[in-house]
């Protein structure tokens, strides 16, 4: 996914999953909570819990666009406002992995 982001200009690098995470979806009245008891590590937290759902062989990632889903400026090609983070940079990701020839039809 990164060579996809760099080509979009949309940062995105690998977060970890600790289990400290895990431990932070723990519930006396429930088998998860969906949500951390804090706000640290929410977006590896936030994976912690999606985790849980995949089984072990699968490929998966969390893609959290909280942060940079509204802009307060214009910066570069970007306007103020929302950003559609992940849009461009899941469809060079498709796009990449179809390989060029798909790409040019």
């Amino acid at each position: 996914l990164e060579p996809a982001a760099t080509r979009v200009d949309e940062t995105c690098w690998p977060m970890p999953i600790l289990p400290q995470h895990a431990a932070e979806l723990k519930n006396k009245y429930a088998d998860t909570s969906s949500t951390g008891k804090g706000r640290m590590g929410g977006a590896s937290t936030a994976a912690a819990f999606l985790r849980q759902f995949v089984d072990g062989d699968v490929q998966w990632l969390h893609l959290d666009i909280a942060g940079p889903a509204m802009l307060s400026a214009p910066s570069g090609y970007k306007a103020e406002g929302g950003t559609g983070f992940g849009a461009a940079l899941l469809t060079q990701w498709l796009l990449d992995s179809a390989g060029e020839g798909a790409a040019r039809r």
